[in-house]
């Protein structure tokens, strides 16, 4: 009886679409430093947003974790864009129990 219904709420669950974009003639193994490319539209007067900042951390620690070093004058320069979509589902069909 449990199984059923766990299948039907793991059904249910949404997932982040993740695209990357490289050059396919890049070396990554040539860089030694990393750094983020500068969002004036997004990230202005030195303030990061809560999203930016998360990111950032996210990346470096995957970096730093794989021997790059972080620089104000890096040999890559990481970018990013986010997007979100708000998505409503409803069932028309009610479930759960009458009185």
């Amino acid at each position: 009886m449990i199984l059923p219904f766990a299948l039907a709420l793991t059904a249910c669950q949404t997932h982040p679409q993740v695209r990357t974009q490289s050059a396919p003639e890049l070396n990554v193994l040539s860089y030694r430093t990393f750094g983020f490319v500068h969002r004036p539209d997004t990230d202005k007067s030195r303030y990061r947003t809560l999203t930016t900042r998360y990111l950032e951390d996210a990346v470096s620690r995957e970096m730093l974790a794989r021997g790059y070093t972080l620089s104000d004058k890096p040999d890559l320069e990481v970018n990013f864009i986010v997007g979100t979509k708000d998505k409503i589902e409803s069932s028309p069909a009610g479930v759960g129990y009458g009185r």
